[in-house]
């Protein structure tokens, strides 16, 4: 009899494990099903995300064509503004050269000018001098 309560103890403790396991199989499936599902959420939000920054991506690439487009037109537009300050820059030495010929030719005027008074004053000292000469031959007629 001893044999058969080993075999009924050895037989009931194969029952245990058995349920032992398949209760450990349960929670393993339950924890495998969990990560599952957590592994099916973190990837919907890598997915979600993943299309965000593609959004995001594309909105940046085009603003950077815009800044491209901006950046060409204004640099046409230095371009423009450039040619246009060297031709005012020309125009403006011109009228540096005419200046400085006008203010020689008015230098040369008024060098004239004071040579005419110079001699205008000499004429003058001159009539004053005959009209005294002429005075006392004026009084004798």
């Amino acid at each position: 009899m001893d044999n058969e309560e080993r075999i009924r103890q050895i037989k009931l403790d194969a029952v245990y494990e058995i349920e032992d396991i398949d209760q450990k199989h349960d929670n393993n499936k339950v924890h495998v099903s969990e990560m599952s599902l957590k592994s099916k959420a973190e990837l919907q939000l890598t997915i979600n995300k993943l299309a965000e920054i593609q959004q995001e991506l594309g909105s940046l690439n085009r603003s950077i064509d815009d800044k491209k487009l901006l950046i060409s037109k204004q640099d046409v537009k230095n371009q423009e503004l450039s040619k246009e300050a060297t031709a005012l820059e020309e125009k403006i030495a011109k009228k540096d050269r005419d200046i400085g010929i006008r203010e020689k030719k008015i230098y040369q005027l008024k060098k004239k000018t004071q040579e005419l008074e110079k001699f205008k004053f000499v004429l003058d000292f001159k009539i004053k001098d005959l009209n005294r000469a002429i005075q006392p031959k004026e009084e004798q007629i």
